[in-house]
């Protein structure tokens, strides 16, 4: 039959033409720093690896990672030790749900051949980034521990209306 014809079957393309991978950093070894530089580190790595594969619905995840990663990261500068925990659990969280999800998505669309981004900038960056973040952490935290605990005692009356 005549596939010019209007009455021809549809024909879907099935096979979308592959296209080469953009530069990009490894998101393994972004899970692998993010251990020792926080998930706010891989995020961003992960958040700029999307951006330039440009997949609008992946880069928005990213931005939702970033930000989770964000508050984690506050959140256990100012409160009590026992939220580092919380953080460590959020650390595995985050490497399958984030990391884990890009790794699969650029192992099935190039395989393991794509080119591959230098560290060198993004882990200075990071150290620095990291160490200034430490500073200011501990500064924040040794003005706000005191209160914090302090209004966690004040609380202790709502405990008589579990009684």
């Amino acid at each position: 039959m005549d596939e010019s014809s209007p009455y021809a079957t549809p024909q879907a393309q099935l096979d979308k033409p592959v296209t080469s991978a953009p530069l990009l950093w490894n998101p393994d070894m972004a899970g692998v720093w993010s251990f020792f530089l926080s998930p706010v580190f891989g995020s961003i790595i992960l958040q700029k690896n999307w951006q330039a594969i440009g997949e609008p619905e992946q880069i928005e995840s990213g931005r939702k990672c970033l930000m989770i990663s964000l508050f984690g990261l506050l959140a256990v500068s100012v409160m009590p030790k026992y939220l580092i925990y919380v953080y460590m659990a959020y650390l595995g969280v985050w490497h399958s749900s984030c990391q884990k999800k890009q790794t699969d998505f650029i192992v099935k669309r190039w395989g393991e051949d794509y080119k591959k981004r230098s560290w060198c900038l993004p882990l200075l960056l990071g150290l620095f980034a990291f160490f200034l973040f430490l500073i200011v952490a501990l500064v924040i935290r040794s003005l706000a521990v005191p209160y914090i605990e302090l209004l966690l005692n004040d609380l202790s009356f709502l405990s008589r209306f579990w009684r």
